[in-house]
């Protein structure tokens, strides 16, 4: 359409070229336009009004030349936009849609002649050219039919082909790369079976299907050594999780205790503390006993320096009364020895006055006086004897009663010298019980010296404790929290182990799903060469799995033994009932050893 409005175009444009010439060189009077309206009335007549020319200009020579209002807007747009040459436009008339092609038309010297204030250069009007398109639509309408059945017929067409060659060239190479991809997907990255005749070198084809499985080949081959190392570290970060939970329950049990001996501690040292003040006073008490008794003591030292001396004057009394009695003794003895003289005297006077009696009576009358006297004498003798033996026995009882007197002074007297001899011996204690009190009020008060030092270190100990007990409740407090964040760790850890177990490159080699034990459950391994304590770390209906911690424990003697397990608590009893056979032990180091046992 726009080829053919651009013949219309070219023809009016030689057309009004060869018009113009011949007006302004007075070849011709007739205006060029009344020629051109002419010549395109015709035209349009011939194509029974469906194809119209026009030269319009806002202030044109003939009326039939006004622009319109679309006209008016291609001329400005024109002469906005000098470097453009034709513009195309669609527009609406009386209902009807038509297509508009416009030119241009520069105002010239020699136009000055009719039109003296346009000026040279100047965009004064447009040629357009505008087509009624109701054949033009019915043309396409009836192309567009023709084009969608004929695009419809290919398509058809091509869909049987590609049908064709899907179904036995790119279908089943599809389903084999979707059976490649389904293996991937599920984690399993043996595709042997699965690409078996296809090109998987490098370059070997640059068909995209080729390409295709070659780059899943090179993706299996890639992403195989990772998820089996995501699969063992997965393992390794819920074993350490598993090991980090049953060692942070530990470490709390272990902060807990010590906040407890702590407190405990802190209980003991109060009560220290309260006895050590009683010790004060019992101290402060028993320095002033101690005082006490040394005043007492020196008060019993003068009394006993006083009954020292009056017991010496007593005993030099004795020793007076001794030789007193002693020199009564000697004069009783020489009373004794003279009432013994006059005893005998008497007794010979007694003879005497006899014989004289005798010698009178034989004188007869004559001795009668003489025997009177001789009887007097007798009597007197016998009387003498009489007072001599009665003096002798009052001698005998002063000489009895002065043995016993010497006897009892003597006994006196060894008493007295017994109680001096007690006396300076109660003396001499009187001064060791002194200098023991002085030593003791002198260990006393280096005793409390020191005992204020230690007292003082108590506090210091007490306040000590009491900061180590704030820092048990805060490492108690952090324990838990601990305690709680690696549970959530242990929890985390196996699910991650759970949805590494679940690629097929693992439970190809396992056959069944693994149950991790999520925190370890604690048990006693026993087989026929041990018995230990072990925790749970996962358990299905092949096998179970398990860890010692801090065990001196040769991993490679126990792989093959049967075992049994029992439990301390009854979550898992039911494992109780099988017997197990170690199937691997690893050593994990630090004292710890992995172990994998299968149900027998």
């Amino acid at each position: 359409m726009r080829t053919k409005a651009e013949s219309i175009l070219n023809f009016a444009g030689v057309l009004l070229e060869s018009r113009n010439e011949k007006f302004f060189s007075g070849e011709s009077p007739e205006i060029p336009q009344v020629i051109q309206n002419e010549v395109f009335k015709r035209f349009t007549d011939v194509s029974q009004g469906k194809v119209f020319f026009k030269q319009a200009s806002k202030e044109p020579t003939l009326e039939r030349n006004k622009a319109v209002d679309y006209e008016e807007t291609l001329i400005d747009y024109f002469s906005n936009n000098r470097d453009v040459k034709q513009k195309e436009k669609f527009v609406v008339e009386d209902g009807k849609d038509y297509y508009i092609l416009a030119r241009p038309i520069e105002a010239e010297e020699r136009c000055k002649m009719c039109h003296p204030t346009w000026t040279t250069g100047n965009i004064i009007a447009v040629e357009d050219v505008k087509i009624d398109l109701i054949d033009y639509n019915a043309v396409l309408d009836n192309n567009i039919f023709l084009m969608v059945l004929n695009w419809f017929l290919n398509i058809v067409l091509v869909l049987i082909v590609i049908q064709l060659f899907f179904h036995y060239e790119i279908t089943k190479r599809v389903s084999r790369v979707l059976e490649v991809i389904f293996k991937i997907e599920n984690g399993n990255f043996v595709l042997d079976k699965e690409l078996e005749g296809e090109l998987t070198h490098n370059n070997s084809t640059k068909n995209e299907f080729d390409r295709i499985i070659r780059h899943l080949k090179k993706t299996a081959d890639s992403l195989q050594p990772v998820i089996q190392n995501v699969v063992q570290q997965s393992k390794d970060i819920t074993f350490n999780a598993s090991y980090a939970t049953v060692k942070v329950d530990d470490n709390s049990k272990m902060v807990g205790e010590q906040n407890n001996v702590v407190k405990e501690s802190i209980e003991f040292i109060n009560s220290v503390s309260q006895s050590n003040e009683e010790l004060i006073e019992n101290m402060k008490t028993l320095k002033s006993d101690s005082q006490k008794s040394i005043k007492s003591v020196d008060e019993g030292k003068e009394m006993l320096a006083s009954n020292m001396d009056s017991t010496d004057k007593v005993y030099q009394s004795i020793e007076k009364t001794v030789e007193s009695v002693e020199g009564l003794r000697t004069l009783s003895e020489e009373v004794s020895i003279a009432i013994g003289a006059i005893s005998d005297i008497a007794e010979q006077t007694n003879l005497l006055a006899l014989n004289a009696a005798i010698e009178a009576a034989r004188a007869g009358e004559h001795g009668r006086g003489f025997a009177v006297v001789a009887d007097e004498v007798r009597k007197l003798a016998e009387k003498s004897q009489n007072s001599a033996n009665e003096i002798k026995g009052v001698i005998s009882s002063i000489e009895q009663s002065i043995g016993d007197v010497t006897s009892d002074t003597e006994a006196t007297k060894e008493i007295f010298g017994e109680l001096r001899e007690k006396s300076e011996h109660l003396e001499n204690n009187f001064n060791s019980i002194e200098g023991t009190l002085h030593t003791t009020i002198d260990s006393i008060n280096i005793f409390q010296e020191k005992f204020d030092v230690q007292l003082e270190q108590l506090k210091s100990v007490f306040n000590g404790l009491n900061s180590i007990g704030e820092y048990s409740n805060v490492s108690l407090k952090n324990s838990k929290i601990l305690d709680e964040t690696i549970i959530e760790i242990m929890n985390e850890s196996t699910k991650l182990k759970a949805l590494s177990d679940g690629f097929q490159a693992v439970l190809n080699k396992r056959d069944v799903d693994r149950s991790v034990i999520s925190p370890p459950d604690k048990c006693i391994i026993k087989s026929s060469n041990f018995s230990e304590e072990a925790y749970l770390f996962d358990a299905n209906d092949r096998g179970i799995a398990f860890y010692f911690m801090d065990k001196n424990i040769n991993h490679k003697s126990i792989n093959g033994d049967q075992i049994t397990i029992s439990f301390y608590s009854d979550i898992h009893q039911n494992l109780a009932n099988s017997r197990y056979q170690i199937v691997y032990a690893i050593d994990k180091g630090n004292n710890r050893v992995f172990c994998g046992a299968k149900t027998l």
